[in-house]
């Protein structure tokens, strides 16, 4: 009696065993299956570039223009630097490049006046 009970318990372990596995790889076939269905639509749409790029190549060679692909064509840089003499302004200094000034070089009345024209501005509350 003892025997039939642990062949019963290991062919219980077995199973469940064998249902966690079953489990696993359902789960290995549906991920499995999403990556084939990501890449079917990566190929079906290099394929429209593909004949994007015949068709282009076809009015090209009609044009009698040669083709250069992208990666030999020279970049396009954009220039910013002559910018503030079209729009008319210049552009801001950058914190660090401004000069500073000692304190011996203000004179104390510069300093009262700004601080006068500070208070007198201000709102009441």
């Amino acid at each position: 009696m003892k025997k039939m009970k642990k062949k019963k318990k290991k062919k219980k372990k077995l199973l469940k065993t064998i249902e966690k596995h079953n489990k696993e790889l359902a789960e290995a076939i549906k991920h499995s299956k999403s990556v084939i269905a990501h890449n079917q639509s990566l190929i079906e749409s290099m394929k429209r570039m593909k004949n994007v790029n015949k068709r282009r190549l076809a009015t090209l060679k009609v044009k009698g223009i040669p083709y250069i692909p992208t990666s030999e064509k020279p970049k396009r840089v954009k220039h910013t630097t002559g910018r503030h003499r079209i729009h008319g302004r210049k552009p801001p200094l950058h914190p660090f490049s401004k000069r500073v000034e000692s304190p011996a070089q203000t004179s104390p009345a510069q300093n009262l006046r700004s601080s006068k024209r500070l208070r007198t501005d201000s709102k009441p509350l």
